[in-house]
C-alpha cells in the first residue's frame, strides 16, 4: 500500500508542476490508499472456497482485519510525508470522506463481484481513482463537478449509502 501510494503522489506531484488542473497531491494519496485497501479484497480462492459454509460478509471481514492495520500505517506515513514535504499543512480530506471512499470501493467491489469476481477487486479500484482524479479531470458544470467531488463534500451520505450497497449485496450470496 505504502509502494502504490507513494508512486502516484509521485506522478501527482510532477503532474503538479506541468499544469493548472492537475489533482491535489494527497487527494491521489488518498484515493490510492483507498484503492490499494479495496485490491487488497481480491479473493483469489473464490471460487474453491464457494462451496465452504462460510458467508461473504465473514469473509469479507476477514480480508478487512488483515488490511485496516496497513491502511492505518500507510495513513500515517501520508500525514507524516505531508508535515515533512510541505512548510504548511495541505488540504487533506477528512476522515469521513477516506471512509467514505473506501466504503464506496467496498461495495463496487461487492456489487461486481456477483457478476465478475476474477474481476471484481480491479474494476472497484479503477472506480476509486477514477472517482477522485474525476474532480480534476471534469468539465467545470455544477452537477457534473458536485457530483466528482461528493465523496468528499457529503462524505456522511455516501458512507451510509455504500455500507447499505454493500450489506445488501452481500446477502444471498455464498462464500
Amino acid at each position: 500500500m505504502v509502494a502504490v501510494t507513494a508512486g502516484l503522489m509521485a506522478i501527482a506531484f510532477v503532474a503538479s508542476w506541468r499544469s493548472a488542473r492537475a489533482p491535489d497531491v494527497f487527494g491521489v494519496g488518498i484515493g490510492a490508499l483507498a484503492a490499494a485497501l479495496v485490491l487488497g479484497l481480491d479473493d483469489e480462492a473464490n471460487t474453491m472456497l464457494r462451496s465452504s459454509p462460510t458467508s461473504a460478509l465473514v469473509r469479507l471481514a476477514h480480508r478487512l482485519a488483515i488490511l485496516v492495520p496497513g491502511l492505518l500505517a500507510a495513513s500515517a506515513t501520508l500525514i507524516v510525508a505531508d508535515r515533512f514535504l510541505f512548510a504548511e499543512r495541505s488540504p487533506l480530506p477528512s476522515a469521513s470522506a477516506f471512509a467514505a471512499l473506501v466504503a464506496t470501493g467496498i461495495a463496487v467491489e461487492v456489487w461486481f463481484g456477483r457478476r465478475r469476481p476474477e474481476m471484481a477487486a480491479e474494476g472497484a479500484a479503477t472506480f476509486v481513482m477514477a472517482w477522485v482524479l474525476a474532480a480534476s479531470l471534469v468539465p467545470d458544470w455544477w452537477i457534473v463537478e458536485r457530483l466528482a467531488v461528493a465523496w468528499q463534500l457529503d462524505a456522511p451520505w455516501v458512507l451510509g449509502a455504500s455500507i447499505a450497497l454493500g450489506l445488501c449485496g452481500t446477502l444471498g450470496r455464498g462464500a
